[in-house]
């Protein structure tokens, strides 16, 4: 059973990887592993996210920020980080009263 679980899920992510990457060719800029709106620096948002050990909401907070004005809408992406930073002010207060 586990086995087969393992090889639907291959299966299935061999497929979402040629829809998402535009089919089966190496050369599509890889935005998976190496999204441009992260690596447009020398030092990748995941690094920062991990070194610094944050949770969850702490780590959105820092993910788009670092991305607003390189992905999409620039407003949006501040708008979410607010929206990740007061639930992670909610969460502390919650942890003050316990």
């Amino acid at each position: 059973m586990r086995w087969q679980q393992s090889s639907m899920l291959t299966k299935y992510r061999s497929n979402m990887d040629k829809q998402v990457l535009g089919g089966s060719n190496p050369a599509t800029p890889d935005a998976i592993h190496k999204p441009s709106h992260y690596t447009y620096s020398t030092i990748e948002t995941i690094d920062v996210i991990e070194a610094w050990n944050l949770d969850f909401c702490l780590g959105n907070v820092l993910k788009y920020v670092s991305r607003a004005g390189h992905k999409g809408c620039e407003l949006q992406d501040l708008r979410k980080a607010e929206w990740y930073l007061l639930r992670a002010i909610d969460h502390a207060r919650a942890r003050m009263r316990e």
